[in-house]
């Protein structure tokens, strides 16, 4: 194994995901990215907040 796939599992692992679920996926994104480079992922995050009427 070389050491990008040795990460993305680190991750996996720091989650608390099971790495043996993800294996296979995570491989596979690990041959993607060797074959075809860097990718751009975006991710969203909202903060709603709210109050019980009075």
């Amino acid at each position: 194994m070389d050491s990008a796939f040795e990460e993305l599992i680190a991750e996996a692992e720091a989650e608390a995901a099971s790495v043996d679920a993800y294996r296979t996926r995570l491989r596979e994104l690990h041959e993607l990215i060797q074959r075809e480079g860097a990718f751009v992922a975006h991710s969203t995050r909202h903060l709603i907040e709210a109050k019980r009427p009075d």
